[in-house]
């Protein structure tokens, strides 16, 4: 907070344990991915909260390491639809922008 930098618990936008869970065990992306998609549509009412938060510099921090199988990545893509701003992924070299790789069908 000494720098200007808030953090925000959003746990509307976190993976749940049952779609979690099973992908620590069977490391199976693409059923994790399609299961946080289906829940992400539940969550409408917090899009646009976090559009809004957006709107100011921000960004949304995950422990995964790899923004391709992070659920951020998701969150931000259906935010990015509610109108917030474009999506980058930071790693420690580099800003990447958020091509809208294929989601899971």
């Amino acid at each position: 907070s000494a720098h200007g930098i808030a953090y925000l618990h959003a746990p509307t936008l976190v993976c749940p344990k049952p779609i979690r869970n099973p992908y620590k065990t069977d490391s199976n992306w693409q059923t994790c991915t399609r299961e946080f998609l289906k829940y992400i549509q539940t969550q409408q009412a917090s899009l646009p909260e976090l559009v809004k938060i957006a709107q100011v510099p921000g960004l949304l921090v995950c422990f995964e390491a790899d923004y391709a199988t992070c659920h951020r990545t998701y969150d931000a893509r259906a935010a990015r639809q509610f109108g917030g701003p474009a999506v980058m992924h930071l790693n420690s070299k580099t800003a990447l922008p958020d091509f809208g790789f294929q989601q899971a069908g």
